[in-house]
């Protein structure tokens, strides 16, 4: 990969990792006020965050195993120092937004009694909530601040702690490569 190449990842990879930064945050104010925290406005803010952790995750992790992705990936992840058991490997929580659909026509073959989307103060409140009778479409966890979505296998959870803290680290990452890194000038936004 050529240096102007990999600034212009590099810049790639900084956009989504900002905009998954402001949605977080949107996020957090949104959970604050009681009220607020059950409105439909945090799935639509979850969702973005976890779908540009998905972008980020993507460029570093790819789905394929094209071996120009593949290439990319580790070259990135060389340059921007993230680890291979990072955070950002998991995508069970973007594939739960992502396959919606299927997971909802899994509800049609159960006789489950209800379909949660709901914002829990502990893991100890959705436990109330039985596994066998109630399908998961969308719940948050406040403490921990985890997701929980439900595949074929059952429950599952996405600290979102983890994937905050690895934004940080790269956004800082990618900042000083930007700043120090440009290999040509062009017009754009900065």
């Amino acid at each position: 990969m050529s240096p102007e190449q990999l600034h212009v990842y590099t810049e790639e990879v900084m956009l989504h990792t900002l905009v998954a930064q402001r949605e977080f945050g949107r996020l957090m104010e949104l959970l604050v006020d009681p009220e607020e925290r059950q409105r439909r406005e945090v799935w639509i803010v979850l969702q973005a965050f976890l779908a540009h952790v998905g972008m980020v995750s993507k460029f570093f992790f790819p789905a394929t195993r094209d071996p120009l992705s593949v290439q990319r990936g580790k070259t990135l992840r060389e340059h921007l120092n993230v680890a291979e058991g990072a955070a950002l490997v998991g995508r069970t929580a973007r594939n739960a937004f992502e396959h919606l659909d299927e997971r909802m026509d899994n509800w049609l073959r159960t006789d489950k009694a209800g379909i949660l989307e709901s914002v829990f103060p502990d893991e100890a409140a959705l436990r109330y909530f039985s596994a066998e009778r109630w399908a998961i479409r969308r719940v948050l966890i406040l403490e921990p601040l985890q997701f929980v979505s439900e595949e074929r296998g059952g429950r599952t959870f996405t600290l979102l702690a983890p994937l905050v803290r690895e934004l940080e680290q790269l956004r800082r990452c990618c900042a000083t490569r930007i700043a120090s890194d440009d290999p040509h000038h062009y017009v754009g936004p900065r």
